[in-house]
């Protein structure tokens, strides 16, 4: 048997929604992995307008066609994209449930986004997520977060209620909820994973001002008595009287 040519799939040149055109040398074994990276890039940046894709494009010829080359912002392990960090960044949406599963670390902080989150469409593999500072909307299920996600920032954007504390990823160290739009009497908690170290349903020592605008949530309760956590504090910013 004769294996198949090389060139074959040598300098083989994508060109999608026009957003980028790059020159890849490929093996047969390497092209469906790095076809599967450039559409899922292509998709998480195609709500970016023309002239935000031109601030963080990188200039000059791509050879390996991965996305750390392409775009600022991105980082890649392996060959694998790991890290996406963006600051201050107003030129439309991430489409995050795009983002390829080997993505662990997400920074958006600050970017004026106003999709409507959807905690289950997030990268399987992620670990740290960082989205505070935009205007996200809809209610965050907290029952599909990622199952080895360890940290959760959703501080200071439009989400509402109800929330649910209860089957939360064993991994999870810590999760940011206060500033946003959830009016709620009681949340509900159950078996906490062993690792949490702070839960911010509401900022401690709110004036005025932030009353009204932020989360309004009486107290947080135990579906099983027995299941009372024994430091109160993990809810950062209630008062120990409104914790049960």
């Amino acid at each position: 048997k004769v294996s198949p040519p090389l060139f074959a799939f040598s300098k083989i040149r994508f060109d999608m929604w026009s957003l980028f055109t790059v020159t890849v040398d490929l093996s047969p074994q390497e092209f469906p992995a790095i076809m599967m990276r450039v559409t899922l890039m292509n998709m998480f940046f195609q709500d970016i307008s023309p002239s935000g894709r031109a601030q963080i494009t990188r200039p000059g010829d791509f050879g390996s066609g991965i996305q750390c080359e392409v775009w600022d912002g991105v980082g890649c392990e392996r060959e694998e994209v790991r890290r996406v960090s963006y600051d201050d960044f107003d030129f439309g949406n991430f489409n995050i449930g795009c983002l390829p599963n080997s993505v662990t670390y997400l920074w958006i902080y600050g970017c004026y986004q106003t999709s409507e989150i959807n905690t289950r469409m997030w990268p399987k593999n992620m670990v740290n997520i960082t989205l505070t500072l935009n205007c996200f909307t809809g209610r965050p299920d907290l029952q599909t977060l990622p199952p080895n996600i360890q940290l959760v920032n959703l501080q200071e954007n439009c989400l509402t209620g109800p929330i649910d504390l209860t089957r939360l990823p064993s991994s999870l160290c810590w999760i940011r909820l206060s500033e946003n739009a959830i009016w709620q009497e009681t949340v509900f908690y159950d078996n906490l994973p062993e690792s949490i170290s702070g839960i911010a349903l509401v900022r401690p020592n709110q004036n005025i001002f932030e009353t009204l605008l932020g989360n309004k949530i009486t107290e947080v309760r135990a579906v099983h008595p027995d299941n009372q956590v024994k430091n109160k504090r993990i809810f950062y910013g209630m008062s120990d009287s409104c914790v049960n």
